[in-house]
């Protein structure tokens, strides 16, 4: 929120905020008309709109980038089971290329390719939900696994900035650099 507050020159301290701690909280929130907007998982919204309960007004990526989701393990794990993370790395960096090559055509633009039903039925069976419900949410993610390394400093920064970091947060003390592949910045 606070980045298309930035892009659009909005005071962020003129949006009400409401923390609910839960996405099925965020769904109740807007079907209970107890909060006005949300930015939400699609795949969670999907039933909202398909029922006139919430409006699709836009797609988050097509306005802003920032890191959203990334992979965390223990101090001890990473000190202690480097080929354990390796092997894990390599599958994962694997399937991230199999969802990015079903999903994402030429200039990195959401294309379904031959393979996405295919990836669409494994997400189904994992998750529980329709593959047609999944396809409406289908996210962005970079074939390689990068991360945004100066995305996730900006997001550290802002957290600081408001106030909600009790102490300093150093970006490179929190991302271990050996099993990092960094983002190319566009």
């Amino acid at each position: 929120m606070s980045l298309l507050a930035d892009k659009y020159h909005l005071d962020i301290k003129s949006i009400r905020l409401i923390p609910v701690q839960s996405i099925s909280n965020v769904v109740s929130s807007i079907r209970g008309s107890q909060a006005d907007g949300t930015i939400n998982a699609a795949t969670q919204m999907v039933p909202l709109t398909a029922s006139g309960e919430a409006h699709l007004i836009g797609w988050l990526s097509d306005e802003v980038r920032y890191q959203s989701a990334i992979t965390f393990v223990s101090t001890r794990t990473a000190n202690e089971r480097r080929d354990m993370l390796e092997r894990f790395f390599r599958a994962f960096r694997k399937g991230l290329r199999d969802y990015h090559d079903a999903f994402t055509g030429p200039g990195e633009v959401r294309t379904d390719g031959p393979t996405a039903p295919e990836v669409l039925g494994i997400i189904s069976k994992y998750t529980g939900e329709a593959p047609e419900q999944i396809k409406l949410g289908i996210a962005y993610a970079p074939a390689n696994g990068g991360l945004d390394t100066k995305n996730i400093a900006q997001q550290i920064e802002w957290f600081r900035s408001q106030g909600m970091l009790k102490n300093p947060v150093d970006s490179e003390a929190v991302i271990d650099r050996r099993y990092v592949i960094e983002l190319p910045i566009k």
